[in-house]
């Protein structure tokens, strides 16, 4: 689905010594109508397993559905564009990475300001057996206005879950693979079992969401002088530059198409 109005390409080199860079970017200029319909789909899909709503309108009627998805839905309050950056990074980490997202926890919200644990992604790259080859801690950060300490501050909230003795986000996505017996869990549970042999392992990654005409590669540089200061944690850390024009209407238009008509931007 993506891949019809965004590109992708990696730096090589990235230009920075702890980064690798990938960067993603739109390749058309207005967005065709299906486009915003399936970005749409793609925001209600990180709050409702895909398939759902649908099934419980053959019973129910969509009537008793929408309301279900008043309760569980951003208000003024708590509907904040980074939701939607949440949504086209989880796309663009199975789409264009390979990675697996095996718990979308904004799925297992019980009420619409419900607050859950840890940071935003927990993303697998998943070998035969199935044996996980590669774990990424995924922070995401949106931004519709120039914030050159928003890459730093996201690398922070990584490290300081990482360097835990057991990250909540590791302990929430091995729970909810036990629960519905998902052939990953005994290879995250050994995973799980010790860490400290992990390091080659564990990637970090940051999605940036940008308004285009916002960004600046200073939120790159600045990032990179935080970790050669006082890094932890994995070696490298995946950048992944995902540049929108007219962000603030785009996120405007996808949230009204499913039901939400004030949101305000993140911190």
């Amino acid at each position: 689905m993506l891949q019809n109005w965004i590109s992708w390409a990696k730096r090589d080199p990235s230009g920075y010594r702890h980064l690798e860079v990938a960067d993603s970017s739109q390749n058309v200029r207005e967005l065709q109508e299906a486009t915003k319909s399936e970005l749409a789909d793609l925001l209600l899909s990180i709050r409702f397993v895909p398939g759902f709503l649908e099934d419980m309108a053959r019973d129910m009627g969509w009537g008793k559905v929408a309301d279900l998805m008043k309760s569980l839905m951003p208000t003024h309050n708590n509907g904040k564009r980074g939701e939607f950056g949440e949504a086209i990074s989880h796309a663009i980490l199975q789409e264009f990475h390979g990675l697996v997202v095996p718990v979308v926890k904004h799925q297992f919200k019980i009420t619409r300001g419900q607050s859950l644990p840890g940071i935003d992604i927990i993303a697998l790259k998943v070998g035969s057996g199935p044996q996980i080859d590669e774990v990424c801690y995924v922070e995401c950060k949106l931004r519709t206005k120039r914030d050159d300490s928003a890459a730093t501050g996201g690398f922070e909230q990584l490290k300081n879950e990482y360097t835990t003795k057991l990250p909540a986000m590791l302990t929430f996505v091995a729970q909810r693979l036990y629960e519905r017996s998902d052939a990953l869990f005994e290879p995250f549970k050994l995973y799980l079992s010790d860490r400290s042999d992990n390091i080659g392992k564990d990637k970090f990654v940051l999605s940036l969401c940008w308004e285009k005409n916002e960004w600046d590669e200073a939120v790159l540089t600045n990032l990179d002088e935080k970790i050669e200061v006082d890094g932890e944690g994995p070696n490298t850390v995946l950048v992944v530059v995902i540049q929108l024009q007219s962000l603030v209407s785009l996120t405007d238009e996808v949230f009204t198409r499913i039901g939400v008509t004030e949101i305000s931007d993140d911190e």
